[in-house]
This record gives structure tokens, C-alpha cells and sequence, in this order.
């Protein structure tokens, strides 16, 4: 399974307004990540963009939701913190 950051944005929206959402889905498939967003009824509006974030995956209390701006902020954060500590790791080797 992989973990899905999939941000929208509204480009006919006003600078500084075009974020609509982003939401964090488990799926095989970016394909299937939008199909489970929008069964789950969680697609914001705007266009997508899908990142794979496997790697550096928040905690689950974060998945299968619409995050605002400042959820979105405090996440990419949490998940920065997540990959320093996972690079200290491995530098102890």
C-alpha cells in the first residue's frame, strides 16, 4: 500500500486562496488514491497533485480527512522532523 499527499488547487481562485485542501490516502494507485477521495467524499475542489509520501508518512490521526492550509503546514512539519530523526538512525550505523 502506499500513503498519497494529493493537494487541490482552485486556479480561479484569488492569489492566496487557490488551495482548497490536501488529503492523505492509503491506495495502490494514485488512480485508485483519487477514487477513494472522492467514495469518501473528500475532494475539495480544484485540480490535483499526487505525491507519494511512503516514506515519511505522518500518523494515521492524519489520513482521510480535508486538511486546511494549517493542518497541512503542522503535518509537512511533523514529517520533516519524522525524516531527520530516521537519517540520524542511520548515520548510528
Amino acid at each position: 500500500m502506499t500513503t498519497y499527499w494529493v493537494s487541490f488547487l482552485d486556479q480561479d481562485r484569488p492569489v492566496g486562496k487557490k488551495a482548497t485542501g490536501v488529503v492523505i490516502v492509503e491506495a495502490e494507485t494514485p488512480e485508485d488514491a483519487m477514487s477513494a477521495i472522492a467514495q469518501k467524499n473528500l475532494h475539495p475542489g480544484g485540480d490535483p497533485t499526487i505525491d507519494d509520501i511512503t516514506h515519511r508518512a505522518p500518523s494515521a490521526e492524519w489520513y482521510d480527512r480535508i486538511l486546511t492550509s494549517k493542518d497541512a503546514r503542522d503535518v509537512t512539519r511533523l514529517m520533516c522532523i519524522a525524516s531527520q530523526d530516521r537519517y540520524e538512525d542511520d548515520d548510528e550505523d
